[in-house]
């Protein structure tokens, strides 16, 4: 057999091997792609045990803003809305005594009541405070408070950005004890003004 013949002979085996390292591969980034998304998910859906946090709140939804790309920080987010209400029977709870804390690997921020918003589009004026926006006012509205039937808005400046698929923490704490917190993880890409990062909507 000439050696032109034999490499005739390589040729299919030649292309087999490029099929197979071409699946292989095609796999490797689906299974990846598969695996955050499912890390993504699987975190948020662990972590809405503790959306019913002590102290009779409860955490409506988190939302974040501002990723677009016209933004100073595009693909990441510093601006928080925590949306809460009372769960049933329990007494209102005074905002002046609420402190948030925001927590990722590498970074913590705090903050306190500030005021009332009238407009929910508004940015809290500091890093420091957290501001309030009446959603839904109850029967029993009463300013600075987050009464029976109230839906309130707390939305803070932090001081680090958060970037897409990272995980962070927000604490709730009333009087120095504890109540609880939301374990968060932002979507793998972001790149919308406003974005909701708890609980996670499918698109």
């Amino acid at each position: 057999m000439s050696y032109k013949d034999k490499g005739l002979e390589g040729v299919p085996l030649l292309l087999v091997f490029v099929a197979v390292v071409t699946i292989a591969t095609t796999a490797a980034v689906v299974i990846m792609h598969t695996g955050a998304g499912l890390r993504e998910w699987g975190y948020l859906f662990g972590g809405q045990t503790e959306d019913k946090v002590s102290g009779g709140l409860e955490v409506v939804g988190v939302a974040a803003s501002d990723a677009s790309s016209s933004d100073r920080t595009p693909g990441a987010v510093e601006v928080f809305e925590v949306s809460l209400r009372t769960t049933p029977g329990s007494n209102s709870l005074n905002l002046d005594n609420l402190l948030l804390i925001l927590t990722s690997d590498d970074n913590q921020s705090s903050f306190r009541y500030g005021q009332v918003l009238e407009d929910i589009n508004a940015n809290p004026p500091n890093q420091t405070h957290f501001t309030a926006f009446y959603l839904h006012k109850g029967g029993y509205w009463n300013e600075g408070y987050v009464g029976r039937g109230d839906v309130v808005v707390l939305k803070f400046n932090n001081t680090f950005s958060i970037r897409g698929n990272e995980v962070f923490k927000i604490h709730l704490a009333h009087k120095d004890a504890m109540l609880g917190r939301i374990d968060v993880i932002t979507p793998v890409s972001m790149s919308k003004k406003r974005i909701q990062v708890h609980p996670p909507r499918r698109i």
